[in-house]
């Protein structure tokens, strides 16, 4: 059985992609044993939903992180994880929360902030020359801004986005002071989608307010790093 192509953004911060969702994509991979080949694309464009990541699996283009991972774990035979259990339904939330709240969060902080935007600009740069790096980087500034904006995250104001940001990992380092993992005795989905978007954020070296108090958790600290080593990731 030939292994999947996952096409996503190029490494960053340590980690195999810089992708929030494809780095969700590539540690369930990993957790589940399901072999896979990783291929840098940054531009998302190029993907059937315009989005990162995507996959090609015998043959077929298939987009969408949870439709691939769905779709891997058919072919693989790994066992769907419970539905009908108290973990389970808080390991649903806990991931809704994340793709719904933190990823807004961890956008603002990348491309919004004056931080993060200075990063983001040198890693467009290292991937195209430096003008056409420059309006690539105003014009998906603007355009995420007013998604942003639309969503009501922006709304806010900065301070109004980062205590939303720490309320939320407090509340998820009181969850993992008490639970090995987020939907039970192994890591599952909610873990993945979790680790995708906080492990880059642990360990970005921009001082942006949320990602600085993500550094700070024990517990998230103690989780991030045992995802880690079962992943692999720190030898890529």
């Amino acid at each position: 059985m030939t292994p999947a192509t996952i096409y996503g953004f190029a490494p960053a911060f340590g980690l195999p992609t810089s992708g929030p969702f494809t780095l969700k994509l590539l540690a369930w991979c990993r957790l589940n044993g399901v072999p896979f080949e990783f291929k840098v694309e940054n531009n998302p464009g190029k993907g059937p939903l315009k989005k990162s990541p995507w996959a090609e699996i015998d043959g077929e283009t298939v987009a969408d992180s949870d439709v691939i991972i769905a779709r891997l774990a058919a072919r693989h035979n790994v066992p769907p994880p419970a539905i009908d259990t108290a973990p389970a339904a808080a390991g649903r939330a806990w991931k809704m929360a994340a793709e719904e709240g933190l990823h807004q969060i961890y956008e603002h902080e990348l491309i919004m902030l004056p931080e993060g935007s200075a990063w983001f600009r040198d890693f467009l740069r290292a991937d195209m020359p430096a003008p056409i790096a420059a309006l690539a980087h105003a014009a998906f500034r603007r355009s995420l801004g007013r998604q942003l904006h639309a969503r009501g995250m922006t709304r806010l104001g900065p301070e109004g986005i980062a205590a939303r940001g720490r309320d939320l990992l407090d509340a998820l380092d009181l969850w993992l002071g008490v639970h090995d993992f987020i939907e039970g005795p192994a890591p599952g989905i909610a873990d993945a989608t979790l680790y995708g978007m906080l492990a880059p954020m642990r360990r970005w070296s921009m001082q942006t307010p949320v990602a600085r108090h993500a550094r700070d958790l024990p517990a998230i600290a103690a989780w991030d790093e045992e995802l880690t080593r079962r992943c692999g990731f720190a030898a890529d």
